[in-house]
């Protein structure tokens, strides 16, 4: 057993002082080391790399930069079939943040860890540094490559230069391949080999003197175009002229000739050789009608004869190419139109070799021959057109406005009207609108008569049958007849018509008239008949049903003796007429 005496202490006590002792030592020496040291970037501590420990934060910056500066302006070779290119990093974007990554450096131990990293007693730090590219930027690079290596595939052609034809050679087609070239350049490499495809043109620069070969010997020697006798040789610079060169397909040209350039002169040689069409036309046999077959026409096929020139190029001749032309009317046509017999007919007289006679006669040749089709409306102004010298109409009497017979261009087509509308009224057909004359003229039937003028009164009846009617018109020198012809298809027409009623005496009115002398007078119109009112009616039936029935009311005007007198005191009891026609009053009567 081992005895301590009083005031020794074991060894082991100062041991443990002296351990403590170096302890606290160690943690002051580190606490003042890191308190000199933070201006500085710790021990042992990277950035990207780029040992930067121990250093001061401004020269860490500086080290860093410089590498970055040099790692953006690091060439990157691309190379292509027959060159090469370049760009650098800081061309694709690469721009790192070298304060923020040198300031996270700095900080990136604490107090003792500094002082452990002194001792060795710490692992090493290393700081990123975002050196990687840019997509917008790397994609920008690539549109550039693609804009200055890429080219289209351009293939052989062949043009007309002034009086010479030659040929444009093919150039092959280059394509970069922009997907691959973007994923390479992502990764910063050292070397990129540019993809780039070549596109082969489609059009052989053979094929294209193939082409030439043609159109010089179509220029040269082009066939004649002949028909019936008549020869036509273009000559070359027309030919030139009209050379197209168009691709037929993807790898072969074709040689054409625009036929609107060579129109005028083939036009010109075979003018007349064609036959226009003859539609078909209706013949009237008594009550029946024939259907005059049409005849089919033909005409030079200016597009089909000028296709002929190009394969027949060194030949001697080709045919001109007349192609058929149908008539207007087929003959199937006017069959199906129904007009076989006689539905109708109307005649009214008329004194010998007056002026309204040529009148009545030249309207009657511009209405013949007309065709209603079913559903149609016939307006006989419309038809005859304005009544002028210019188109065969001379001056005849009619009925003015005041009721006085006056000279106009045109009097006496009224005959017509009121013929044509007796011809629809025993037809059957609707009708739309008419006008009587403002007195009785013996020659027509009571009431059932009608008047135009050029502006008003109108004739219009519409054809409400299923059939087309032709309207045949025969005027002589005595009469004209108007004849409708459809198919009867059961139609049948009544009328009826009443006596005279409401007569009215005709009166003397006198007017003034200052060009004679004063106290005289003449009679410049003497007076006709009564005038009277009359009904008529008409009932229209089909297979004996009813489809119309109507009842018409007519008034007509005394015909009044007119006398002018002299200005005096005769002409104070003149009555209220006045010299003149009022401006106002409603378009005369045209004809009587």
């Amino acid at each position: 057993m081992r005895v301590y005496r009083a005031g020794r202490r074991p060894w082991w006590h100062f041991a443990i002082v002296a351990t403590v002792l170096a302890v606290v030592g160690l943690l002051l020496a580190g606490y003042f080391l890191s308190q000199d040291s933070a201006d500085r970037i710790p021990p042992d501590v990277r950035v990207a790399g780029i040992e930067v420990g121990g250093l001061a934060v401004d020269e860490a910056t500086a080290l860093v930069r410089q590498a970055v500066t040099a790692e953006r302006r690091r060439t990157i070779e691309l190379v292509y079939p027959g060159g090469e290119l370049e760009t650098t990093p800081g061309d694709l974007g690469v721009a790192p943040r070298v304060d923020a990554a040198v300031e996270r450096a700095r900080s990136s131990r604490g107090r003792f860890s500094r002082l452990w990293a002194r001792l060795g007693l710490a692992g090493a730090v290393d700081v990123s540094l975002d050196l990687s590219a840019r997509p917008r930027r790397v994609r920008t690079v690539v549109d550039r490559l693609a804009e200055a290596l890429e080219r289209p595939m351009q293939p052989a052609s062949v043009e007309r230069q002034g009086d010479e034809i030659v040929v444009v050679p093919a150039r092959v087609g280059l394509e970069l391949d922009r997907s691959t070239v973007y994923d390479r350049l992502l990764e910063l490499p050292q070397r990129v080999e540019l993809p780039v495809t070549q596109i082969q043109p489609t059009v052989t620069d053979d094929e294209a003197r193939r082409a030439q070969e043609l159109a010089q010997a179509l220029v040269s020697s082009p066939p004649a175009i002949v028909h019936e006798g008549t020869r036509l040789t273009l000559s070359a610079d027309v030919i030139r002229e009209a050379l197209r060169f168009e691709p037929s397909s993807t790898t072969t040209i074709a040689v054409a000739l625009d036929a609107e350039v060579l129109r005028p002169s083939l036009e010109e040689a075979f003018a007349g050789l064609g036959r226009p069409p003859v539609d078909a036309r209706f013949r009237v046999r008594g009550e029946r009608v024939e259907i005059v077959p049409a005849v089919q026409g033909s005409a030079l096929d200016v597009e089909t004869t000028v296709r002929q020139l190009v394969p027949n190029a060194g030949s001697v001749e080709v045919p001109a190419v007349f192609t058929p032309v149908d008539a207007g009317r087929t003959t199937e046509d006017a069959r199906a139109m129904g007009i076989v017999e006689l539905v109708s007919e109307f005649t009214t007289p008329y004194p010998c070799c007056q002026p309204r006679v040529r009148n009545i006669q030249r309207a009657a040749t511009l209405l013949d021959g007309t065709i209603i089709e079913p559903g149609a409306e016939l307006s006989l102004n419309e038809a005859l057109g304005e009544r002028t010298r210019e188109r065969g109409f001379v001056e005849a009497p009619m009925i003015g406005a005041d009721g006085r017979l006056v000279d106009a261009v045109g009097g006496g087509v009224s005959q017509v009207a009121t013929t044509i509308f007796n011809a629809a009224f025993f037809a059957g057909l609707e009708l739309i609108q008419h006008t009587p004359h403002s007195f009785y003229i013996s020659r027509y039937p009571m009431g059932r008569e009608a008047t135009i003028s050029w502006g008003g009164p109108e004739l219009i009846f519409r054809n409400d049958w299923p059939q087309a009617v032709l309207v045949k018109i025969r005027a002589t020198d005595t009469s004209i007849r108007v004849r409708f012809y459809s198919t009867v298809d059961g139609r049948r027409v009544r009328t009826t018509t009443s006596e005279p009623y409401d007569e009215r005496e005709p009166t003397v009115r006198r007017v003034v008239n200052e060009a004679l002398a004063p106290g005289t007078e003449r009679v410049v119109q003497a007076g006709g008949v009564r005038g009277f009112s009359v009904d008529y009616t008409r009932v229209v039936e089909q297979d004996g049903e009813v489809r119309r029935r109507e009842r018409f009311h007519v008034e007509y005007q005394p015909e009044d003796t007119i006398v002018e007198v002299g200005p005096g005191p005769a002409a104070e009891t003149a009555g209220d007429a006045v010299p003149g026609v009022d401006p106002a009053a409603p378009p005369p009567d045209q004809g009587t």
